[in-house]
């Protein structure tokens, strides 16, 4: 399965997938949102950071620590 990572270069904050930079950001929200954007819209199935944490795993807990904000695209599943 995938890992997707974000990495800070000082320049940017970058989405790394399985060691390939994906996007850049200009904040670590952006790259927040545009994580969650690669399932709900993208339908992508992966794992996010170094522990492999199941990405609807991590979207729930971002929205339960108020991190990501609108609506959860996992609420319902």
């Amino acid at each position: 399965m995938n890992n997707v990572r974000i990495a800070d270069n000082g320049a940017a904050f970058l989405i790394i997938t399985n060691g390939t930079i994906t996007s850049a950001h200009r904040t670590l929200g952006d790259a927040w949102r545009h994580i969650e954007w690669m399932y709900a819209v993208a339908s992508q199935r992966f794992t996010v950071g170094k522990s492999e944490t199941p990405v609807k795993e991590w979207i729930n807990g971002m929205h339960a620590c108020g991190c990501l904000d609108g609506t959860n695209p996992v609420a319902d599943e």
